[in-house]
């Protein structure tokens, strides 16, 4: 609930006068406006000759209806209507333009999935403005409009700030970008505030890719807690080979054949083989990815165990 006062003391005084004081300044600005229009219409028909009456009472009836429209509008993003909110901010943001309505109108889009529309208004508010919410909503907004270089500057400025989800939407954006060291301190980070099994999964694919497998295969292993994918085991069964543990990663192929059997679950445990001397066994599972998927890496892995076997085509 909000409270309004009137733009100078004229009209305070002349509401005071006219016994309207006690509804002015503690109740509702609907109520409040709702009485003064029926005293404006009262005193416009009964006392017709007071122009200065009618003028006072028109003065705050058209000071107090300015005010209702952005009242309304944040009322209604308090109360979770965020969509039908936005087109009342909108226009009160014409009327009267300050930072209180132009972030609840940002943050209204942003949240609204209108990212085009929230990014214009989130510059404006993020010059100067160091909200760490903002500017993380600013970055998101880039990102999600496929912006990723400038949305990973905001991203990182809201991660200095202190915003939990910006440390993982900032790791998220390094890894796609491939930048895998400079991703795994954001994706860190983002752990002590979230055990997202995405960020676990990002985490062991970066360690694999810069060769840190022992790393990779912990992270592995806690996403393994949290959540069961065949393309987290197989990454799992991945990080095994690269820890020499090929015995647990032909086990955990080999169930994945079975389960899924893509081409990828088929090469991966002819790799598997391959690494332990076992090529003849291999070549099973190499032949089987071959027919799945006829990819030059399969067909070079298959070409491989045929000549370390002595076996021919």
């Amino acid at each position: 609930m909000a409270y309004y006062s009137f733009p100078d003391e004229s009209t305070i005084e002349g509401l005071v006068n006219l016994g309207l004081y006690e509804e002015v300044f503690n109740l509702p600005i609907e109520f409040t406006i709702r009485q003064l229009h029926n005293v404006y219409i009262a005193y416009q028909t009964e006392y017709s000759k007071d122009i200065r009456i009618q003028k006072l009472i028109s003065k705050a009836y058209n000071f107090l209806k300015n005010e209702k429209m952005p009242h309304k509008g944040i009322r209604l993003f308090n109360n979770g209507h965020v969509k039908e909110c936005i087109p009342i901010l909108q226009k009160a943001v014409k009327v009267k333009q300050n930072e209180e309505l132009c972030t609840i109108l940002a943050s209204a889009l942003y949240l609204s999935e209108d990212y085009k529309k929230a990014i214009p208004l989130l510059h404006y508010l993020c010059k100067e403005n160091t909200n760490k919410t903002l500017v993380f909503y600013l970055g998101m907004s880039l990102y999600k409009t496929e912006k990723p270089d400038e949305a990973l500057q905001w991203l990182k400025k809201a991660s200095e700030a202190g915003e939990d989800d910006a440390h993982y939407y900032a790791g998220k954006l390094l890894f796609e970008k491939k930048e895998y060291k400079l991703a795994i301190p954001f994706l860190e980070k983002s752990l002590r505030y979230d055990k997202n099994p995405d960020a676990l999964f990002y985490l062991a694919i970066s360690c694999y890719n810069i060769d840190l497998y022992d790393r990779g295969l912990r992270y592995i292993e806690d996403l393994l807690v949290l959540a069961s994918d065949p393309e987290y085991y197989q990454w799992y069964a991945k990080l095994c080979l690269k820890n020499n543990m090929t015995k647990k990663a032909f086990s955990t192929l080999r169930s994945l054949t079975q389960l899924r059997g893509n081409s990828s679950d088929f090469l991966w445990c002819g790799i598997a083989l391959c690494e332990c001397g076992k090529y003849k066994e291999s070549l099973y599972y190499l032949e089987k990815a071959y027919e799945k998927n006829a990819s030059p890496d399969v067909r070079m892995w298959l070409d491989y165990a045929r000549k370390k076997s002595g076996s021919s085509q």
